[in-house]
């Protein structure tokens, strides 16, 4: 695969004094790093020490807690039971820097005071990095600057350095994986699609929509090879796909062995799809957080993993039936604002107690940034997108935003599960800014695309959040309907 040269390479050309030469050397590159790691740690270990303790809520408990597990030696579950309820990526990252006393795995004040705050903070600087290499792969060195430097300040980005939750170690290895993969496409190399494909597994071992993006990004490798190349090109991606599995099928074994199931990674697609589909109360466009508890409860009860997975099934298949033909359009309206509007988890954090009581002005200033932060970026993704030079650069953000919608609007949605996308519109949104904002050269069919979804993200996402925005702003602090 070639993708076709930017603009910068172009200015590149005309003199090795021109500004774009300069960026286009390796010196340019090893100091953009060093700056992004100096300001992205810098910034994040700022925030943590300035709004510490924070305290831990929902999965952040039972990834510590069964990262503990695993450092007892009682393997991976929760509780003294073994089990493959979530994907084992992130507590086995946690366990590797466990403080916890083995005392302290069911109490979660205690594995929080335990907990490896470094590790989170250095994986969060990571990402502004490799939110570089993706962009210097896909475009040029400047743009993976600028797209760097999106991400060492984006405030969801810092606030998660401090969370534990999956999505950093998520984000990280999809990243990486991304950066890898393009360049495999570029140089043929058959190493890169090794090295790709593995970190593709060790990111679908922290959340299985990484391996459908794994599978995406060989179909966008397929379709914008030349003919003459394709065969060479399957057999690199054949290997990117094998070094996947090869990384996910020891888990699979053991949770063969486990339930006597074929249970790739984990059983969790069930419980979100069963959650996912609460539209039965008179206002739908909201998840009902009484029913929320009560399916909570009853999934507590199950003692046998697996029967709690066939009930989850039966429940959520009985939930799309009774919603048909209308379903897919509720959850077309829901799940879309769900998942692209500019809440984040961050609010959460804040309304569940977890920094304490903030004054009300510290609340402002972190809603209003990161609604900005987070419109920013998406609308400079989508212009950046559409306005990309060739066909292979369009596609392949397409490939990877559409298959995390599809993937949450029929199952689940959250802002958290769109963070896998957003190092993408990063890097597009860079390269747009780096050529100057070109508007004019949209052909009137990309206008009108892009137009479409400011139509919806401003008509319908962005109001979706606007109530619990005012509340925040007035009280700070807002109602969560996925905490029951």
């Amino acid at each position: 695969m070639r993708l076709g040269p930017s603009e910068s390479q172009h200015s590149s050309a005309t003199g090795s004094c021109s500004a774009g030469h300069w960026w286009s050397t390796r010196t340019a590159f090893i100091l953009g790093l060093l700056i992004l790691a100096i300001a992205s740690l810098g910034v994040r270990y700022g925030v943590w020490r300035a709004a510490s303790p924070v305290g831990i809520t929902g999965d952040e408990v039972r990834y510590l807690r069964s990262a503990v597990q695993l450092q007892q030696g009682e393997g991976y579950g929760v509780g003294g039971v073994r089990d493959a309820r979530w994907p084992p990526a992130q507590s086995f990252f946690l366990s590797l820097f466990l403080r916890a006393s083995p005392a302290s795995a069911d109490d979660a004040r205690a594995v929080d005071s335990g907990s490896p705050i470094g590790p989170q903070l250095t994986l969060g600087a990571l990402l502004a990095l490799l939110t570089m290499v993706l962009g210097r792969e896909l475009f040029d060195t400047r743009s993976g600057f600028l797209a760097g430097l999106l991400a060492a300040f984006y405030p969801t980005f810092i606030g998660y350095s401090h969370y534990f939750w999956s999505e950093t170690l998520l984000v990280v290895l999809l990243t990486a994986a991304l950066a890898l993969a393009v360049r495999a496409a570029k140089r043929e190399r058959p190493i890169d699609a090794a090295l790709a494909g593995l970190l593709f597994g060790a990111a679908g071992l922290t959340r299985e929509i990484a391996l459908l993006v794994a599978v995406g990004v060989s179909f966008w490798w397929l379709l914008t090879v030349t003919r003459v190349d394709r065969r060479r090109a399957a057999a690199r991606l054949l290997l990117m796909l094998a070094c996947s599995a090869i990384v996910i099928l020891p888990w699979t074994l053991r949770n063969h062995r486990l339930l006597d199931r074929f249970v790739p990674v984990s059983t969790v697609f069930w419980m979100g799809m069963r959650e996912g589909n609460t539209l039965q109360a008179e206002d739908w466009l909201h998840p009902d957080r009484q029913q929320l508890t009560s399916f909570r409860s009853k999934m507590a009860s199950f003692s046998d993993e697996m029967e709690g997975v066939e009930y989850a099934r039966q429940e959520a298949q009985q939930l799309i039936q009774q919603e048909q033909p209308t379903w897919i359009f509720k959850k077309l309206a829901r799940n879309s604002a769900l998942l692209f509007s500019p809440d984040s988890f961050v609010f959460k954090k804040i309304s569940r107690g977890s920094y304490g009581e903030p004054a009300l002005w510290v609340v402002r200033f972190v809603l209003v940034s990161t609604l900005l932060a987070y419109l920013g970026v998406a609308i400079g993704g989508l212009f950046g997108i559409a306005s990309s030079p060739d066909h292979g650069r369009r596609l392949l953000p397409i490939v990877i935003l559409g298959i995390i919608a599809a993937v949450h609007i029929l199952a689940q949605a959250s802002s958290r599960y769109r963070l896998p996308a957003i190092p993408v519109l990063m890097v597009y949104a860079a390269a747009w800014a780096t050529r100057g904002f070109p508007i004019a050269r949209l052909s009137r069919r990309n206008l009108a695309i892009c137009g479409l979804f400011l139509l919806i993200l401003a008509g319908w996402c962005v109001p979706y959040f606007w109530d619990d925005a005012m509340t925040l702003w007035a009280a700070g602090t807002y109602v969560d309907p996925w905490r029951p």
